[in-house]
């Protein structure tokens, strides 16, 4: 779906265009080189880090601003830690573009929206595609992994760190997800953070 109709969800070249898309494609085959849509969380980072705007980061961009944004594109995490090709290319879209994006408290009602309106635009396709495009609720709700709940926690992280207490040894970056990828007790709600529906305000 979003490959076939990229210009129109880009109609603005001046943002974004259609060769955009061939950067993404082919810096995610960077990380991706068997092709199997799917990049680990972490890797998903540095590569939005090492991709120009207006789709990417851009290397210049600070990390607490880079998680923001991926606090608001909360994309789901898999088993494996991995997040879909298409979701986080069509997040970095909405959020680039700012399709349906609202306050945190109601990013719910927005993602019902879009759903609805991709069914509309895109009738016959848009229903196989839909939950990689727009995550349903109980793919992104509690107790579910998600990169928003992570970069969240790695923002409140940041945040403890300026403060005196975090003067003393803390964890860094690398550290905080190697606890993530550790967890493996189904009954914890490893994304509980800052909840707020299904979207985290931590800023």
């Amino acid at each position: 779906v979003i490959m076939d109709n990229f210009d129109y969800l880009t109609r603005d070249s001046s943002i974004l265009g259609a060769h955009h898309l061939d950067e993404f494609i082919r810096i995610w085959a960077e990380y991706d080189p068997s092709a199997t849509g799917r990049i680990h969380y972490s890797e998903m980072y540095d590569m939005l880090k090492n991709m120009d705007p207006p789709l990417g980061f851009g290397s210049k961009c600070p990390d607490r601003l880079a998680y923001k944004k991926l606090i608001r594109m909360n994309m789901p995490v898999d088993n494996e830690g991995k997040v879909h090709f298409t979701t986080t290319l069509f997040a970095l879209i909405r959020e680039n573009l700012s399709i349906k994006m609202r306050s945190a408290e109601e990013m719910d009602q927005a993602d019902v929206e879009l759903r609805e309106t991709i069914l509309k635009v895109w009738s016959l396709t848009g229903k196989s595609k839909i939950d990689l495009l727009v995550p349903c609720t109980p793919s992104i709700g509690r107790g579910r992994l998600t990169v928003g709940k992570i970069y969240g926690g790695l923002l409140i992280l940041d945040n403890w760190k300026q403060t005196k207490f975090g003067l003393r040894p803390a964890l860094d970056r690398g550290n905080f997800f190697n606890m993530i990828d550790k967890v493996d007790n189904p009954g914890r709600d490893k994304g509980d953070f800052m909840e707020q529906g299904n979207h985290y305000a931590v800023f």
